[in-house]
């Protein structure tokens, strides 16, 4: 190792702030989401992210898409990886926020009723606003509620499903609620 990696080993930690949280939306629709966030020092009003998240998606996504209505689709999202930068425009890390999740998808679909599953990729572009609040002041503790509209981006055609696509509406709105902890 070099002296300047080991360096910034050293110094890294010191000039950011860690945290890790949780989005309580896909643990309620069969599951998970796992967010790790670095607020540099250095830029104090900027928090980026990282999270790994899946769930089955609910009914009214699905049937956001006109050419889905009445085909009883079911849709996994099996792995989603999403980046994103947040502004806090009046507090460090706190308060009102806005920024962009670039979320790329990988997605198994089914009907009901029908033999077959076709996988497909989405791209998502995510504006979002939100409010970061700690409750309790010496404690790293966050609930975080935001919503955004995404715009979904189906990269290439799934395969058909009782001789029927499916089709990813071109937006879709979002709202939830992260709740983490950040060190101090």
């Amino acid at each position: 190792m070099s002296l300047p990696s080991l360096i910034l080993l050293l110094v890294a930690p010191a000039q950011a702030a860690f945290g890790v949280s949780t989005d309580a939306f896909p643990w309620a629709l069969r599951g998970y989401s796992a967010i790790v966030n670095v607020e540099p020092t250095t830029t104090p009003h900027l928090r980026t992210s990282l999270e790994v998240w899946g769930m089955d998606m609910p009914a009214f996504a699905v049937e956001l898409a006109p050419e889905n209505h009445g085909e009883d689709w079911r849709r996994r999202v099996d792995v989603g990886v999403a980046p994103a930068v947040t502004w806090h425009p009046w507090q460090e890390g706190e308060g009102l926020h806005a920024g962009i999740m670039l979320n790329a998808m990988r997605s198994t679909v089914s009907r009901e009723g029908l033999d077959g599953r076709a996988s497909f990729w989405t791209l998502e572009v995510l504006p979002r606003v939100g409010f970061r609040w700690f409750p309790f002041e010496d404690r790293g503790l966050f609930i975080d509620p935001w919503i955004g509209i995404g715009q979904l981006n189906q990269l290439g055609a799934p395969a058909k499903v009782g001789g029927e696509a499916y089709a990813e509406p071109g937006f879709q709105p979002l709202g939830t609620l992260h709740v983490g902890w950040r060190s101090r």
